[in-house]
């Protein structure tokens, strides 16, 4: 009878246990089900992206742009086909982000959301003063701000920019910033940024952090007309192209070009110390990816040994930079290798360079070019005593206390460097076509 009654109790306690559990179970499903935050999806706004000008009396300009989500449905039968018709730009002025934040829900029918926020434009003005890491706080404190956020320096008030974009074809926020970031990654005339990556240059010893460039084309801004781009006429073009003798990206200036999207992403800011020190065009920003291992692939245009002509070749990076630093009489020296790999695109002068020896000579004008872009973006950087493409990093790997990195005075060091580059280029690929077609009677004069 006690073994009995003790299997039973047993038994018994475990049928308790599990109908216990069962109990907890529901009850936490009845507690928990629902939204935790009273955050339903038809009260709440989402913004996709903002933009921060300096305002007056130390005030801030912030522009929220506001998805619409109805617009954005085919199903819902709207015909909308441009970004100002899926979105509302709202602008406020406040002393913090925070403050903007709460204003501009005043006038909002739903809660401002920024969990699909895809980026953040700072006016040039704000970053000249040294007052964007001031705002980077509001961005890291709040967790609707995502660390993959994108971050960019406008020229020119950010608001303007939020004012006048049209995107070529898509009419979804996200989509476009995605294209523009991946085409900013391929053509190498800029560096795309993410609010953690911005984030942790701030924080680490001897690198000036960058920003990437977006400004309006003042040419395409004279075609806009009732929220629509209609291209200029052929006489006028020709007129606003006289003159202009650099190639497009070489300078900070704007492209010469009509129709399209008045944006243009090309070039980097660079901070120091908190503030804007200068601006970079396409072609140095090409020349900083390379240098700091952001470079991924971007097409080239060089002149042509015979000197009339010119050769293009798409060069991706084969792998990352050698960087050597040594010090030879208190003289900090820093020899760089970088490799590319290249496929060739064109050849204006249809001179037959595929062939060993015509490879070797394109690639070593394309090499000795390059290395001469190099050299000058490192001189500039020189001038300013800053060090934005992170060169201090193939020094602190050889230090054993984080005291050494601290001590270390790398920028006053690097701005009397001497510095040698040598660059490897190979042509891997001629493309469709091995050798020009010959035109026999072109090529004889008759």
């Amino acid at each position: 009878m006690d073994l009995g009654y003790s299997l039973l109790s047993q038994f018994g306690g475990i049928e308790m246990r599990k109908v216990s559990c069962l109990l907890i179970s529901v009850l936490l499903l009845l507690v928990m089900s629902g939204c935790s935050s009273e955050r339903e999806l038809e009260r709440t706004a989402f913004v996709l992206t903002m933009g921060i000008d300096k305002g007056e009396d130390g005030n801030l300009d912030v522009v929220f742009r506001v998805a619409i989500p109805r617009s954005m449905d085919i199903r819902a039968g709207g015909e909308t086909t441009t970004l100002q018709e899926t979105t509302k730009p709202i602008t406020i002025t406040a002393r913090s982000i925070s403050e903007a934040i709460s204003l501009a829900s005043t006038n909002v029918e739903r809660k401002l959301d920024f969990r699909h926020l895809r980026i953040v434009l700072f006016g040039e003005e704000l970053a000249r003063e040294g007052l964007v890491f001031h705002q980077i706080d509001t961005l890291e404190r709040n967790p609707e701000f995502r660390r993959t956020t994108y971050m960019l320096l406008t020229e020119g008030p950010a608001r303007e920019i939020f004012l006048s974009t049209r995107p070529v074809l898509e009419r979804s926020v996200s989509r476009y910033v995605d294209g523009i970031m991946q085409n900013m990654r391929e053509q190498g005339y800029s560096r795309p940024i993410t609010l953690h990556e911005f984030v942790s240059e701030i924080e680490t010893y001897h690198v000036d952090p960058v920003l990437p460039m977006l400004k309006n084309n003042p040419m395409v801004l004279t075609e806009k007309s009732d929220s629509k781009i209609k291209p200029m006429p052929e006489a006028e073009y020709k007129q606003r192209e006289a003159g202009k003798t650099e190639p497009g990206g070489k300078t900070t200036e704007s492209l010469t070009r009509s129709g399209g999207n008045p944006s243009e992403f090309i070039g980097i800011g660079i901070f120091h110390q908190g503030k804007l020190m200068d601006k970079w065009s396409g072609w140095e920003a090409n020349a900083y990816n390379l240098l700091r291992d952001t470079y991924h692939r971007a097409i080239w245009t060089f002149d042509d040994p015979i000197g009339k002509y010119t050769y293009a070749v798409e060069l991706s990076k084969s792998r990352s930079p050698e960087v050597n630093i040594h010090w030879q009489d208190e003289t900090p020296q820093i020899s760089v290798d970088l490799y590319l790999d290249g496929d060739l695109l064109s050849l204006q002068s249809l001179e037959p360079y595929v062939n060993p020896d015509g490879l070797a000579t394109i690639e070593n004008n394309a090499a000795t070019i390059i290395e001469k872009e190099v050299l000058q973006v490192i001189a500039k950087a020189q001038g300013m005593k800053i060090d934005p493409f992170f060169l201090s990093r193939y020094v602190r790997m050889h230090m054993t206390y984080i005291q050494d990195l601290q001590a270390l005075n790398w920028r006053e060091e690097f701005s009397r460097a001497q510095v040698n580059v040598h660059v490897n280029v190979k042509i891997r690929r001629p493309g469709l076509r091995i050798q020009p077609a010959k035109e026999f009677e072109y090529i004889g004069g008759q």
